[in-house]
C-alpha cells in the first residue's frame, strides 16, 4: 500500500503491539501520599458525566455531586469565537502582495485543503471516536478513570471540542488572568470548558470544529494552524502533506517545545513513530508504509514568514497604512478595535499604492542624497480626482538606528509628518484671491522691507528672498520668481482667515483654525503641513478643485467569509470652483519658464506641468510641489533633527556640495525624476483655456447655517446659490439635538464661486440620507 487513508477500508488485522512503538507507561510503586491524586481524578471525572445528566446525583458521593448539578447552569462563560486569528494581507493596486501583518502566524485555511494524513494523525492520537461521541467522550473517560486509579500519572481524556476550546479561550484572552483561567485544570474550570465544548457541539457540525481546531492549534517556532505550520517547517502546503509530516505535526499537540523538530529532532522523531504507530492501531496507515517511514529521518524545509512592516516590500508606506486603518472608523469603533482587526482580523487589503512609482520615488529619493546623508527626502505621489496614494518614499531604511549617529535608519514617515510649508503656500493665497474676485493680473508693487498696517511683520518688514525689490508685478510675475512681498500684499486684501480657510479646504488641515487675522506669515508657509497633506492641495487643483482625502486602501475582504468590508472612499467633493483651479494651474506654469525658480526641473518632452518651489525662513527646508492632470507629487527635503538648529547649508545633493540648498536644486530634481518616471508612456494631457475660466468667478457669500435644522440648512444654501453635500460621518455637538448642522465647510461668511459645494456636518444621532430634492447636485459620502 501506499501512504493514502485508511479510514474508509478495514483494519489492518494480525499487528502485535510488539510491532508498534508505544509510549512506555510508567507504574511505579504508589505510596500512600500519592493516592490522593487518583482519587481526586475519580470525582472529578464522575462530576463531568454527573454534571451532563448521564447518573443520578444520588448515585455520586451525595453532597458534592448535587454541587456540581446545580452549578451547571450556573457556570459564567461565553464560548469565544471560533474563528482564530488571521494574517491580513496586503496587496497593491494590481493585486500583488507586497506585505503581511500578524500577531499569530495561521493561514486560515478549509478542511478540504488539509492533507487526509494529518486527520487520520489527529484522531488516531487525540481522539479516535470524535465523530461517533459528542462533548464528552464517555468510553475515555472511564479508560482514564480507570488508569489514573491503577497508575502514578493521570490520564487525560479530552475530546478534540474540549481541545479547542481551551485553545479558543487562550487566543482570545487578553490577560494573564484570563490565559490561566482557559488552562485552569480545576473542578470549575473542567466544566466551563466542557459546557463550553457542549455548546460547540450544537452549533457546529463536526467538521467545521475538526477544520476549526486545525487552524488553531499551537505547533510551535511561530505557526499556528497546520498550514502555517506545513510553510515553516516543510516549505509546502497543508495539502500536500505526507505521511510522516503530518505525523510530525501532530506530535507536537503533546508539548511544542518538548517535540520541536528544529531544536529537538530526536525527541520530534520519536514522537512521530509513536503517532504513525498509532495511525497503523486504527487502520490509517498500512504496516509496510509506517516500517519504511519509520526508518527514515523527517527531511525538513524551513521557512521564516516575516511580519510586519520591516518585513514588506514598502514599509513606509506599509506604516502610513496602518497609521490610516487605525485612525478610520469604517474599521471599528474605536483604535483598539482597529488594531484587533488589521493584527488578527484576517483581511485581504487591496491598497493604492503602485510599485513601479514608488521605486521610481525611493531611487530619486536615492540618487539625490543617498542613505547616509544628514538630509532626508520624503516623497508623497496622488492621482488628483480620486485621492489614491500611489506612492511614498524616502531616502531611509526601515528600522530603529543603531545609536545616536545612525542617521540611514528611521521608523518615522517624513510623508506623514509636518513641516513649515515655505512658498508652496503661495498659489492657496492665490487661489483665496480668485474666490475674492481678484484677478491674476492684480498688481503690486514689491518692494524689499514692507511695512503693513493690516499685517504683523517681522524685524526691518516682510522681505524678499534675495533683499530685492522686484518692481510692480502681477500673479504670473510673483509665482515665476516667488517673491514675497507680493503675496504678503495680496494676503492682506484676501484676509488671513479667509486664506486659511481655504487652505483646509484644499487639504492643509493642520492650518490653526483659531488665527487672529493678523498673521502675515501664513503665505510665506510659517504653519506646518505634510508632504501628503500639500500633495493632496495641489491634487485638488490638478482635479480642477475636486477635493479627495488620501486613498490609501482601495478594498477590503474578510478571508474567513469573503465579506466585503467598508472602507473610507476618500470623500471627494468640490472645495473649489473649476475656475479657480484652471487659472491656478495657469498661473503656476510660470516657474518653469525661463528665470522661473524651477526653470531647471521642467519636465522632459515638453510635458506641461503646474510646480512651486519653496523655501523656509534661514533654508531649515526646502520644498517642490506640481502636478499635472494625471499626478500630483509633493517632496520635502530637510534635516530631520530640526531644520532651525540644522539648516541646508554646505549639503551634499544630487552629486555635488551645496553652500545652500534650495526648493528647485534641493526638491526640485526628485520631483522631476518622479514625476518623469510616473508619467512614463501616458499622453500629455493640460487644462482648458483660462479665458473661458476667468469669465465663470463670481463673488459669492457663504451663509451661516451651524446650528441651525437641517432641512433649513438645505434651503438656505440652494436659495444662495450653493450646492449642498451632507457627510455620513456626524459629529458630536454640546446642547444640539440630532437633525441639526454641527459643523460646515466652507465657513460662514468665506467667499465662494459658482460650482462651490458647502458641506454640511451633522449631530451625532442625525440622518444623514435625507432626501434633498430640488438642489441641482446633492452627494453624499462618507
Amino acid at each position: 500500500m501506499g501512504e493514502s487513508s485508511g479510514r474508509d477500508e478495514a483494519r489492518p488485522t494480525g499487528l502485535g503491539l510488539e510491532d508498534l512503538t508505544w509510549e512506555p507507561v510508567a507504574a511505579p510503586r504508589v505510596r500512600a501520599r500519592q493516592l490522593l491524586r487518583p482519587l481526586l481524578a475519580v470525582l472529578g471525572s464522575l462530576t463531568l458525566v454527573l454534571a451532563l445528566g448521564l447518573l443520578p446525583a444520588t448515585l455520586v458521593l451525595g453532597g458534592t455531586a448535587q454541587r456540581a448539578v446545580e452549578g451547571w447552569e450556573g457556570i459564567d462563560a461565553e464560548l469565544p469565537p471560533v474563528v482564530a486569528k488571521q494574517r491580513t494581507v496586503l496587496l497593491d493596486r494590481n493585486g500583488r502582495k507586497w506585505g503581511q501583518l500578524f500577531t499569530e502566524n495561521r493561514v486560515a485555511t478549509s478542511l478540504d485543503e488539509i492533507s487526509p494524513h494529518v486527520v487520520d494523525a489527529l484522531l488516531a492520537t487525540e481522539d479516535r471516536r470524535f465523530y461517533d461521541h459528542g462533548a464528552l467522550d464517555l468510553r475515555a473517560l472511564a479508560r482514564a478513570v480507570v488508569n489514573n486509579v491503577a497508575g502514578a500519572d493521570l490520564q487525560g481524556a479530552s475530546t478534540l471540542s474540549q481541545q479547542l476550546v481551551e485553545n479558543l479561550r487562550v487566543l482570545s484572552a487578553t490577560t494573564d488572568e484570563q490565559r490561566g483561567e482557559a488552562k485552569a485544570a480545576s473542578l470549575g474550570g473542567k466544566l466551563a470548558e466542557l459546557k463550553l465544548a457542549t455548546e460547540l457541539e450544537r452549533t457546529y457540525t463536526k467538521d467545521q470544529i475538526l477544520e476549526a481546531y486545525l487552524n488553531a492549534v499551537y505547533l510551535g517556532n511561530g505557526a499556528y494552524g497546520v498550514e502555517a505550520a506545513a510553510r515553516r517547517y516543510f516549505s509546502t502546503s497543508a495539502r500536500e502533506l505526507s505521511a510522516d509530516q503530518a505525523a510530525t505535526l501532530v506530535a507536537m499537540l503533546k508539548s511544542p517545545a518538548a517535540y520541536d523538530p528544529v531544536d529537538r529532532p530526536a525527541a520530534s522523531r520519536q514522537r512521530r513513530d509513536v503517532v504513525m504507530a498509532r495511525m497503523v492501531a486504527e487502520g490509517f496507515l498500512d504496516r509496510d508504509t509506517y516500517q519504511r517511514l519509520r526508518a527514515r529521518p523527517t527531511r525538513l524545509t524551513e521557512s521564516r514568514p516575516r511580519s510586519g512592516c520591516a518585513a514588506s516590500q514598502f514599509p513606509y508606506y506599509c506604516a502610513l497604512l496602518i497609521e490610516h486603518v487605525l485612525s478610520s472608523p469604517e474599521f471599528g469603533r474605536t483604535r483598539e478595535q482597529r488594531q484587533d482587526l488589521l493584527s488578527g482580523g484576517g483581511l485581504v487589503i487591496r491598497t493604492a499604492l503602485d510599485p513601479a512609482a514608488t521605486r521610481a520615488a525611493e531611487q530619486a529619493a536615492d540618487a539625490g542624497f543617498g542613505r547616509e546623508n544628514r538630509v532626508a527626502a520624503a516623497v508623497a505621489v496622488m492621482q488628483p480626482g480620486s485621492g489614491q496614494v500611489v506612492a511614498v518614499a524616502q531616502n531611509r531604511t526601515f528600522g530603529a538606528p543603531d545609536d545616536a549617529e545612525d542617521r540611514s535608519h528611521t521608523e518615522v514617515v517624513y510623508a506623514g509628518r509636518r513641516f513649515q510649508t515655505g512658498s508652496t503656500f503661495k498659489p492657496l493665497t492665490l487661489a483665496a484671491a480668485l474666490e475674492q474676485g481678484l484677478g491674476v493680473r492684480t498688481a503690486y508693487d514689491t518692494p524689499n522691507g514692507l511695512y503693513l498696517d493690516a499685517l504683523d511683520e517681522p524685524d526691518g518688514g516682510f522681505k524678499n528672498d534675495d533683499r530685492s525689490g522686484h518692481g510692480v508685478l502681477d500673479a504670473y510675475g510673483a509665482t515665476r520668481s516667488s517673491t514675497n512681498t507680493y503675496f504678503v500684499q495680496l494676503l492682506a486684501d484676501v484676509g488671513v482667515k479667509q486664506t486659511a480657510s481655504v487652505a483646509r479646504r484644499l487639504g492643509l488641515t493642520g492650518i490653526p483654525d483659531d488665527l487672529s487675522g493678523r498673521e502675515g506669515s501664513l503665505t510665506l508657509g510659517a504653519y506646518e503641513s505634510s508632504p501628503l497633506e500639500l500633495a493632496t492641495a495641489y491634487a485638488t487643483l490638478a482635479a480642477r478643485g475636486k477635493r479627495c482625502d488620501p486613498v490609501l486602501v482601495l478594498s477590503a475582504k474578510a478571508v474567513t467569509t469573503g465579506e466585503d468590508l467598508p472602507v473610507p472612499d476618500g470623500d471627494c467633493h468640490q472645495a473649489i470652483s473649476s475656475a479657480v483651479a484652471i487659472q491656478v494651474s495657469d498661473v503656476l506654469q510660470a516657474p518653469f519658464d525661463p528665470g522661473g525658480t524651477a526653470r531647471a526641473v521642467r519636465l522632459a518632452g515638453g510635458r506641461p506641468a503646474a510646480g512651486k518651489t519653496g523655501t523656509t525662513d534661514d533654508n531649515a527646508a526646502v520644498w517642490f510641489a506640481g502636478y499635472t492632470p494625471q499626478y500630483a507629487a509633493a517632496v520635502w527635503v530637510g534635516d530631520p533633527r530640526g531644520g532651525q538648529a540644522h539648516p541646508l547649508t554646505g549639503v551634499w545633493a544630487h552629486g555635488y556640495t551645496h553652500s545652500v540648498l534650495y526648493g528647485g536644486s534641493g526638491a526640485g530634481p526628485v520631483w522631476r525624476q518622479t514625476m518623469e518616471a510616473v508619467h512614463e508612456g501616458l499622453e500629455p494631457r493640460w487644462y482648458p483655456s483660462v479665458a473661458g475660466a476667468a469669465a465663470t468667478l463670481v463673488n459669492r457669500t457663504v451663509p451661516s447655517v451651524q446650528g441651525i435644522a437641517t432641512a433649513q440648512a438645505a434651503t438656505l444654501l440652494a436659495d444662495a446659490g450653493f450646492e449642498l453635500r451632507v457627510r455620513r460621518r456626524t459629529a458630536a455637538a454640546d446642547h444640539l439635538p440630532a437633525d441639526v448642522v454641527a459643523d460646515q465647510e466652507p465657513a460662514a461668511g468665506a467667499t465662494a464661486g459658482r460650482e462651490q459645494v458647502v458641506t454640511l456636518t451633522l449631530t451625532d444621532g442625525s440622518r444623514t440620507d435625507l432626501d434633498l430634492s430640488g438642489l441641482d447636485r446633492n452627494e453624499r459620502s462618507p
